[in-house]
C-alpha cells in the first residue's frame, strides 16, 4: 500500500519527479547505494514535508 502511494504521489507531482531526479543523482555522486524501496523514497524527500 505504501509502495503505491508513492508512486502515485509520484507520478501525479512533475515537480516531485523532478526531486527525485535530482535526489537520486546526489545519491549516486555521494556513492550512496542505489538500492530502491519506500524507504529509499522518503531519503529522497526528506525536508520537503
Amino acid at each position: 500500500m505504501a509502495e503505491e502511494d508513492a508512486l502515485r504521489a509520484l507520478t501525479n507531482c512533475p515537480p516531485c519527479i523532478l526531486s527525485l531526479e535530482k535526489g537520486l543523482e546526489l545519491m549516486r555522486e555521494s556513492g550512496e547505494p542505489m538500492e530502491f524501496g519506500v524507504f529509499i523514497i522518503q531519503g529522497v524527500f526528506k525536508g520537503f514535508w
